[in-house]
């Protein structure tokens, strides 16, 4: 164990910047972290072939067992570069820590822990985009099918840090994280992280001195360019076409008075959600979980959420409107028309929508509802809700809301029973909540 400590010790001086900080040798405690300074990533460091390959894998299961997955999956890759032979052995060890390391950067961003999931996600992402990475996994389809898990993720993770920065006004911070959301896919970038990169220079972002990310404890990485994810081109991981309708903006993003009839004066936003988390649904006495949507029936309860609402507490919402797309009357129902009420989640900071988190149907729900009616909605089509302002205002008026809070819609009963677009299967076309305040 001491020789395996010896390997981590040595593989962190090869790699600070997994860290966020230098190493310095002390004395009294043998290593000691320095004042975390930017370590810009050049390469995937290897571990050199002639270090054992056992003392390799004892410290990778030490890492596991000690929670530090990330770093974990990361000594894989770097010790795969360094020898392909130690692929098959670390397979079973790479595959629960990448598996580890997702469900982290979830959670941790569900807590509004940001850095810890940027620390993560840095780690992740750039061992699983080098090429010799592949040679963990079982079949170069198994290791596509894991750049495709880990891809939206990513990015949706990333975003959300980048709009929470703009949202307080740290441009040149949003304006990173932007361009890092640009970089993980530079042959065919999202649509959203093109726009929010724009608005941002837009504000002035470009022009402003960058804080020094040091501070934050966070490394500045060099993502791979030339449009290959990890030996994949950029089009195995397109993005959806865009549709004829305009595309909503970011979330959440000022852009004065656009919902007809409003002063120029006021603040309009348009709150979208930022992961396949943020929207679903149950339905029977067992409250079954499905990730789909599905309105106009008793049976069925849905859920959406939209996190970090800027609004401020005890903001005047002066129109409120939910905006989604319609895919279908369910078969074999022939119906013409939807009816389904919307409701709030009455709750402080509501959880989003995960398989083992209370369902929809049992969650707390606002007194106050809107019945939304659609006479027939042709599949494809973007659809707008009746204004819900008194159920937002209700959110925005609880004794525990403060900005950055999320805000849950839950949509059950009516009739006509019909399917909507989630965020899964579109994320352009996932839900938007347009308010103004």
């Amino acid at each position: 164990m001491i020789r395996a400590f010896a390997i981590y010790v040595v593989f962190s001086v090869l790699i600070p910047f997994c860290h966020g900080a230098t190493l310095a040798a002390s004395p009294s405690a043998g290593i000691s972290m320095a004042t975390p300074s930017p370590m810009p990533l050049e390469a995937l460091t290897p571990i050199p072939a002639s270090t054992k390959a056992e003392e390799i894998k004892r410290t990778i299961e030490g890492l596991i067992q000690a929670g530090k997955t990330d770093e974990a999956f990361f000594m894989c890759a770097a010790a795969v570069k360094g020898d392909l032979k130690r692929a098959e052995a670390l397979r079973p060890l790479a595959s629960t820590a990448l598996l580890q390391d997702l469900n982290l950067i979830r959670k941790a961003m569900q807590a509004h822990q940001e850095e810890t999931a940027w620390n993560c996600i840095r780690k992740v992402w750039l061992g699983l985009v080098e090429p010799s990475t592949a040679s963990l996994f079982p079949s170069i389809k198994e290791y596509q099918s894991a750049l495709l898990q880990a891809y939206p993720i990513v990015f949706d993770s990333t975003y959300a840090i980048a709009v929470s920065h703009k949202q307080i006004g740290n441009y040149p911070q949003a304006l990173k994280y932007a361009e890092y959301c640009l970089g993980y896919k530079p042959a065919d970038p999202d649509p959203r992280a093109v726009q929010l990169k724009t608005e941002l220079t837009s504000l002035g972002a470009a022009n402003s001195a960058p804080p020094a990310m040091a501070q934050a404890g966070i490394g500045t990485p060099t993502l791979p360019s030339g449009g290959i994810i990890g030996g994949i081109q950029g089009s195995a991981l397109s993005t959806p076409a865009a549709s004829s309708t305009p595309a909503a903006s970011p979330s959440p993003t000022p852009v004065g008075g656009i919902i007809g009839g409003l002063p120029q004066s006021a603040t309009g936003l348009e709150l979208c959600m930022t992961g396949p988390q943020h929207d679903g649904r149950c339905w029977g006495p067992e409250n079954k979980y499905g990730g789909d949507l599905r309105f106009g029936t008793t049976n069925t309860c849905n859920i959406l959420c939209f996190p970090n609402s800027p609004v401020p507490k005890g903001g005047i919402i002066r129109k409120a409107v939910l905006r989604g797309y319609f895919k279908g009357f369910a078969q074999p129902v022939r119906s013409t028309s939807m009816v389904a009420m919307i409701y709030g989640e009455d709750a402080d900071n509501p959880q989003p929508m995960f398989p083992d988190s209370l369902a929809p149907a049992l969650r707390v729900r606002t007194a106050q509802q809107v019945e939304w009616k659609l006479e027939n909605p042709q599949a494809g089509q973007p659809y707008e809700s009746p204004d819900i302002s008194s159920i937002i205002q209700g959110l925005v008026n609880r004794p525990g809301y403060k900005p950055g809070t999320q805000l849950n819609l839950i949509i059950s009963g009516g009739s006509g029973i019909c399917d909507w677009v989630n965020y899964e299967q579109n994320a352009e076309r996932a839900f938007r909540l347009m308010l103004t305040y």
